[in-house]
């Protein structure tokens, strides 16, 4: 246990890299516009461009994007303007969920029903 401004906080372990074939098969399975949309109102903004208010922080104008959903074979990519959040639809995730980036990968392909890759 660890001590956070008089708050005592448990110590969280970081779970084992995931293998980077693994990432591309969660990354592919979870398209950032989607888990970006189950949270906001997105709309599009251009080719392959969905914008937003960012869910990561409260704003009201839209400064959130998603890009790269045009392009098939390559991973949607989220940028707020606001609140300088860059990052990938596993990095949106844990932000949204407030668990660390490798904690969230270990737990992914379960939870969207992803066979593990050999």
């Amino acid at each position: 246990m660890s001590r956070t401004r008089g708050a005592i906080q448990p110590e969280l372990r970081p779970a084992p890299p995931i293998p980077t074939g693994d990432l591309a098969h969660i990354l592919d399975a979870a398209p950032a516009a989607e888990i970006a949309m189950r949270v906001i109102r997105l709309k599009p903004a251009g080719r392959g461009r969905w914008r937003g208010r960012c869910p990561v922080h409260t704003e009201r104008t839209p400064s959130f994007e998603v890009t790269g959903a045009d392009r098939p074979g390559r991973f949607q990519r989220v940028r707020c303007r606001g609140c300088g959040f860059v990052g990938d639809a596993v990095d949106l995730m844990a932000a949204l969920e407030g668990v660390p980036r490798e904690n969230l990968l270990a737990e992914l392909p379960a939870r969207l029903g992803l066979a593990p890759t050999p």
